[in-house]
C-alpha cells in the first residue's frame, strides 16, 4: 500500500520536531543579530547599551542559579561566595600580575571552579582515598606548611597568622563537608554559611586589600564588555537548552523531583550533582568577572553580600523557575525594576521587594509561565518557552 498519499485522503500532515522548532529558531536569530547591531544604532556609550549588558550579565547568572535550583531542586542561597571569589580573583591577577583581559576573564571563572571542586570532591564515589585518609593527607600537609613558615616567615602567602590558619581551617571544612548530600534547608544553610566564611577570611587578607578592597583596572570598555557579555549569555542559553533535551537533562529533572527513585533506577545522582554544582560555578564567576570589570572595584562588602542570592532568586522566579527562557525574562524585569523604576523613586530595594511579593501571588510559575500557556492557546510551534519539565522539552 503506498503510504506517500496519505495526507491527500484526510490524514493529518506529518510534521517533525525542525518544522516545529524553525520559527523559534529563526526569532532568536533575528533577535541576537539585532542585539549585536544595538550598540551601533544607539552608541557606544549609551546608557541603554549598558543597561542591556547588566541584562545580560544578570540573565547569565540567573542560568546559573536555575541549573541548580530549579532543574537540579539544589535550593543555594551561596553563589556570592563564587561572584565574590571571582571578582578578588581576577582583581588579585590584574593588580599583581598585569594578565592581560581574556585571561583574567577566564581566571574568574576558574578559581570559582576550583573552589566548588573543593566542595564537592570528597563527595566523588570513585575518590581515591577514603575520607579518613584524605583528612589525615591534609593535617600532614597542614603541619608541614607550619613547620616551614615558622622557619622561613617568607613562605608565607598569607601575610600573617590568623588568615593563613583561617584559610587552612576553611579547607579542612570544606573537605570534610558532605555538602551535596545535603537537601532542602538544609543545603541552604550549608551554602550561605561557607559564604560567610570565606567573606570573612576575605575581610582579613591582606593580599586582598584587608578588607578595603580593591580596584579591577581592567583596562576595557564599555563596547567590549557588552559583546563579551551577550556572547556569554547566548552561550549559555544556548547550552543549557540543548543540555535540557539531553539523556542527562532527563536525567537532572529525575533527581530534582526525586533523588531515591532516580538512584534505584541507576542514575548517578552524585555525579548529576557534582556537574551542575561545578558548571554553575563556572558560569557564575565568569559573568560576576564580567560585572566587576564594569564597576572597576570589589570589597567584601560587595562581592560577597547576600544580596546577590536574593537577585538571582528574584530573576530566575520572575521570568520562570526551571525554563530556559525564565533567567532571560526575568533579567529584562530585575533591570527595569532595579536600575530604572528604583532609581527614579530612591527605593531600589523596597520596589525590588514590592515586586517580588506581587509575582509571587499573582504568576507563581513566573512571565514564562504566562507567556507559555497564552502562546499554547495559539499555536504550538514555540516550545522554548515552555518548562520541559511540564511540556516534555527534555525528550
Amino acid at each position: 500500500m503506498d503510504l506517500s498519499n496519505l495526507s491527500a485522503i484526510g490524514a493529518p500532515p506529518v510534521t517533525t520536531n525542525a518544522s516545529k522548532s524553525a520559527p523559534w529558531r529563526i526569532g532568536a536569530l533575528v533577535l541576537l543579530a539585532a542585539l549585536v547591531i544595538v550598540p551601533l544604532v544607539v552608541g557606544t556609550d549609551s546608557y541603554i547599551v549598558h543597561l542591556l549588558m547588566t541584562a545580560f550579565i544578570f540573565a547569565t547568572l540567573g542560568h546559573a542559579w536555575n541549573l541548580m535550583a530549579g532543574y537540579g531542586g539544589m535550593l543555594s542561597v551561596g553563589q556570592q561566595v563564587f561572584i565574590g571569589i571571582a571578582g578578588f580573583s581576577e582583581a588579585i591577577l590584574i593588580y599583581y600580575a598585569a594578565a592581560p583581559l581574556v585571561a583574567v576573564w577566564i581566571f574568574a571563572g576558574l578559581v570559582p571552579l576550583a573552589f566548588a571542586a573543593l566542595l564537592v570532591a570528597p563527595m566523588g564515589i570513585r575518590w581515591p582515598l577514603r575520607r579518613s585518609w584524605a583528612l589525615v593527607v591534609f593535617f600532614c600537609l597542614v603541619a608541614g606548611y607550619e613547620i616551614a613558615v615558622t622557619v622561613k616567615p617568607e613562605l608565607d602567602i598569607f601575610g600573617d597568622n590568623f588568615t593563613r590558619r583561617a584559610f587552612l581551617l576553611l579547607f579542612l571544612f570544606l573537605g570534610g563537608l558532605p555538602l551535596l548530600r545535603l537537601r532542602g534547608a538544609h543545603f541552604a544553610i550549608a551554602t550561605w554559611l561557607i559564604a560567610e566564611s570565606v567573606a570573612t577570611i576575605f575581610s582579613g587578607w591582606p593580599l586582598a586589600g584587608a578588607g578595603g578592597g580593591m580596584q579591577v583596572n581592567a583596562d576595557v570598555d564599555l563596547l567590549t564588555l557588552y559583546y563579551l557579555a551577550l556572547g556569554l549569555v547566548a552561550v549559555v542559553t544556548l547550552g543549557i537548552f540543548l543540555w535540557m533535551r539531553s539523556t542527562f537533562g532527563l536525567a537532572l529533572m529525575a533527581v530534582r523531583d526525586d533523588e531515591d527513585a532516580a538512584a534505584s533506577s541507576g542514575i548517578d545522582v552524585m555525579r548529576i550533582k557534582m556537574s551542575i554544582f561545578l558548571i554553575s560555578a563556572f558560569v557564575t564567576g565568569l559573568a560576576a568577572g564580567l560585572y566587576f570589570m564594569d564597576a572597576m572595584i570589589i570589597t567584601p562588602a560587595s562581592g560577597f553580600s547576600i544580596s546577590w542570592s536574593s537577585y538571582v532568586v528574584f530573576v530566575v522566579v520572575a521570568g520562570g523557575m526551571g525554563t530556559v527562557s525564565g533567567p532571560l525574562i526575568g533579567a529584562i524585569v530585575f533591570v527595569v525594576v532595579d536600575r530604572i523604576l528604583g532609581q527614579m523613586s530612591g527605593q531600589g530595594q523596597l520596589v525590588l521587594g514590592l515586586m517580588s511579593i506581587a509575582l509571587m501571588l499573582l504568576l507563581p510559575q513566573g512571565l514564562a509561565g504566562l507567556f507559555g500557556r497564552s502562546m499554547r492557546r495559539r499555536t504550538h510551534l514555540i516550545p522554548f518557552l515552555r518548562s520541559p519539565s511540564i511540556s516534555g522539552e527534555g525528550q
